[in-house]
């Protein structure tokens, strides 16, 4: 079904650009639908419920740029849609996420212990994941979050303290 609406689509689109006069009695209806019909077919559901399930963020963000685009136009909303991606790349940077990582049995690579609480940390190193460069606006969160993880292994006795006050600095 979808095949006969994207060669139906096809067949339009080439109408249109080379012989414009033959559609022109067409009712803009009939146009709408389509342009509706073809845009269907641009709509990845199922990709929408990977999104919404790895990073829900960035599913609402979608749908926001969506709504944008079905309420303001094409032109502003995608404007508005290019202003809430540079918001969320500058937030991303200055705050972005981090990790203490361990194992997990039947898992490859090292992952984020709160995602997986099973997982088994190295005996005596903290490793810590910083997802974003490291620069200027984000160095004081960086230096925080550091220190909690340390704080969190001390406190869970996942390493030994150090023995002299000169290791912490």
């Amino acid at each position: 079904m979808s095949s006969c609406f994207r060669t139906l689509t096809t067949a339009i689109a080439l109408l249109l650009v080379f012989a414009p006069s033959l559609l022109q009695d067409l009712p803009n209806t009939a146009l709408a639908a389509i342009v509706i019909a073809s845009a269907i077919g641009l709509i990845e559901v199922s990709d929408l419920r990977r999104i919404y399930r790895i990073q829900r963020w960035e599913f609402w963000l979608s749908m926001a740029c969506f709504a944008g685009v079905a309420v303001f136009g094409a032109i502003p909303g995608i404007v508005l849609a290019i202003v809430m991606a540079v918001i969320e790349f500058l937030w991303d940077g200055w705050r972005p996420h981090s990790a203490v990582l361990g194992r997990v049995d039947g898992i490859k690579g090292y992952h984020d212990i709160k995602r997986y609480p099973a997982a088994r940390v190295v005996p005596g190193l903290v490793l810590f994941r910083w997802d974003a460069p490291l620069f200027f606006a984000n160095a004081e969160f960086f230096r925080d979050r550091a220190l909690e993880a340390v704080a969190f292994a001390l406190r869970h006795r996942l390493v030994e303290p150090p023995r002299s006050q000169d290791a912490l600095f």
